[in-house]
Parts: structure tokens; C-alpha cells; sequence
């Protein structure tokens, strides 16, 4: 039998195995239906849920917000064969991070996980177990204990000096121009890089009144957003796991490798680095960085559930520099934004810290609990 005679047996059964998945589907979902505890918004599809709705001009999150508004602050919605909880108050974000934060530990594997999280040896990625805890345990134990963070205090104290001297400098500089809009975006960002870069890496890449930028700073800022882009996208085959054969042909999947092979490449650079001056420089603690207590504290051929030691270091540099840089930026960009668009609460914040903290010196985390508004 020729590929034209059997061509249209082909196309019924190909029809056929649809029908019978959506018949399965259905039933399946149907039956889970009475076993949920929150709400579900109508108007899912056989096969594909809720996903139609997700594909509207508006962006996901102000769809999700709109949903959240008619069903409220905890709802499901279905994203192929998966239910997804939707949480979007405080309140249920509380309870679902802190207080019952173990149920919710536990992660799916995803390509994201797989090609940029070193098969899920970054923290972000991996299921809840023995390797989680282990990093975990590193984590806190090493790069973010109370005396680790004060010993690198001084670096996010002189960045942010730098920030605001480089800041009042530009201004002056361009006087004429004052009347124009400032855009801060690219200066928090600035600041950011400077600060988790050298908390990580022990580098410092831009430096001047203008920003000067040295190369490998925007290289690492590129694959930082376009590590951030890719990470916002879904394969078909994450939403419907009998098509994973298709992630060969993805564009999703190509970026993920080349994205995650340029990071590894760059931080590798970094590791060789310190390598290379441990074995020439017996380094005092308290001029440490990320990648020096990491190297310190995982000895060379240990493995931990699988990940040898140069993986794992590589996949929590990875996270940082994501977690770290990428968010925080953005965090801090949308925080000025409203403050800039609602005088009242930047006069009460102002006078906040005019009052308990004075106008000779800077606030420190200390002061933190003082701040009740801020």
C-alpha cells in the first residue's frame, strides 16, 4: 500500500485516537469536578480547558486578575489535562507559602527545568526531597546566614551611595534638561547588577556618571531578560505531555538551549576565576563571595542526589543571578512608579523617615521595623 492509498486511513484513525482522548478527557474531568473545593471558571473546552481564554489581546496576568475578580481570590482554572489554583490574595498567599508551604513545595518537571536549570539542580526547579533540603540548608546555612549578610553589608551600602552620587552627578551635569523626565529603570537596574554581581562574583561591572558599560555586562543583561522571556512561555508539550516528542521542533526549546549554554559559558568564566585565585590566594572569610563559599563549602567530587558538584554550583549561580536581579529590578521600578503617581503616599512615606530616621543619616535594615508604612 502506497503513502496516497493509505493516507486516508491515516487521517480516521489520527481522528479517531482525538476523539477518543476527548472523550476520556471529559469524563476524567467531570469526575474530579465534584472532588474540588474552589471555584472554576465556566466555559472550559473539551482538550484544551481554559487555555482560549489565556489567548485574549490583554496580558495573562490581567486576565487572571479579571477571573480572580468574578470568582475570587482562589479559583481553578484547567490548562489542558491540569487543574491550576489560581491565589491572588495576601491572605491565601500567606497560607499557602508559610503556613502550608511544604504541600506546596513540591514542582513538576518542565523543559524550563531541564535546560536551564541544569535538570533541575537549580533551587527554583527542583521537587521538594533530600536534594532540595540539602540545597536549601546551603543556602541558608551559607550565602544568606545573619553574619554572611553582614559581612557583604558594605557592598550594598557603597552601591547604593554610588547610585545616588552617580544620580545627583548626571542631574547636575544636565542641568538644562531637568525639566525632562529621568527614566530610573535603567539606573535601579544598573545598581542591581552591580550589587548581585558583586555579592556573587566579586565583580563590579558598570562604574562612571553615564553608566559606562563593560561587555560582559551586557551580555549578561540580555540573557537575563531573554532568560526571563522564555521563561513566560509554555511548550505543547507541558500542557499536553503525549506531544513531548514535538519539543524537537520547538522555538521554545532551541532558545532554552542556546540561552542556557551562553549562562553556563559566562559563569564557568567566573568559577575559573575563583578557582584560580584560591590556588594562589589563601582568601580571608570576610572578603568572600557567593561562588568563594560555595567552592569552600561543596568539596570537589561530591554529588548531591545525582548533580555533581560543578552542576550544582552552576545551577545556584543561575538562580541567584535570575532571583536576584531580574525581579528585584522590576520590583523596584513598579514600587517608584506608584509612588511617583500617588504624591500622598510618597509625602507620608517621606515624612515617615524624616521622623524616624532624620536627614543625617541613611536608613538600615535595622530600621526596618520602625518604618510601619514603608
Amino acid at each position: 500500500m502506497d503513502l496516497a492509498s493509505g493516507l486516508p486511513a491515516i487521517v480516521v484513525g489520527s481522528l479517531g485516537l482525538f476523539i477518543l482522548y476527548n472523550l476520556w478527557w471529559t469524563i476524567c474531568s467531570h469526575k474530579t469536578e465534584g472532588k474540588l473545593l474552589v471555584r472554576q471558571p465556566s466555559g472550559a473546552l473539551p482538550f484544551i480547558g481554559h487555555l482560549h481564554l489565556l489567548r485574549a489581546q490583554q496580558t495573562g496576568a490581567r486576565t487572571l486578575a479579571a477571573l480572580a475578580d468574578k470568582y475570587g481570590p482562589v479559583f481553578t482554572i484547567r490548562l489542558g489535562r491540569s487543574h491550576t489554583c489560581v491565589v491572588s490574595s495576601p491572605e491565601a498567599v500567606k497560607d499557602c507559602f508559610t503556613i502550608n508551604d511544604k504541600v506546596f513545595a513540591d514542582r513538576p518537571r518542565s523543559n524550563a527545568g531541564t535546560y536551564l536549570a541544569y535538570d533541575h539542580a537549580g533551587f527554583g526547579f527542583a521537587s521538594y526531597g533530600a536534594y532540595w533540603l540539602e540545597i536549601r540548608k546551603l543556602a541558608v546555612v551559607e550565602l544568606f546566614s545573619v553574619h554572611r549578610l553582614a559581612l557583604l553589608k558594605q557592598v550594598r551600602v557603597s552601591e547604593v551611595n554610588a547610585f545616588i552620587k552617580n544620580l545627583y552627578l548626571f542631574c547636575k551635569k544636565n542641568e538644562q534638561v531637568l525639566n525632562q523626565n529621568i527614566s530610573v529603570g535603567p539606573r535601579l537596574e544598573v545598581l542591581v547588577v552591580n550589587m548581585m554581581v558583586r555579592m556573587i562574583a566579586g565583580k563590579r561591572y558598570f562604574t562612571g556618571v553615564d553608566g559606562e558599560v563593560h561587555e560582559e555586562a551586557k551580555r549578561l543583561i540580555k540573557l537575563i531578560k531573554e532568560f526571563a522571556s522564555v521563561l513566560a512561555t509554555t511548550a505543547v508539550s507541558e500542557v499536553f505531555p503525549f506531544l513531548k516528542w514535538m519539543d524537537k521542533w520547538s522555538n521554545q526549546v532551541k532558545s532554552m538551549k542556546r540561552i542556557s549554554k551562553e549562562m553556563e559559558s559566562l559563569i564557568e568564566t567566573w568559577v575559573d576565576e575563583h578557582k584560580l585565585k584560591k590556588l594562589k590566594t589563601e582568601e580571608n572569610n570576610s572578603n568572600q563571595d557567593f561562588i568563594d563559599v560555595m567552592l569552600s563549602t561543596i568539596k570537589d567530587g561530591h554529588a548531591m542526589s545525582g548533580h555533581c558538584r560543578e552542576k550544582i554550583i552552576k545551577a545556584t549561580i543561575t538562580m541567584l543571578i535570575i532571583a536576584g536581579i531580574d525581579t528585584t529590578t522590576i520590583a523596584m521600578t513598579w514600587i517608584l512608579s506608584n509612588l511617583m503617581n500617588n504624591r500622598q503616599a510618597l509625602k507620608r512615606a517621606q515624612q515617615e523617615l524624616d521622623l524616624k530616621i532624620g536627614r543625617d543619616r541613611w536608613a538600615e535594615d535595622s530600621d526596618m521595623e520602625k518604618l510601619n508604612y514603608i
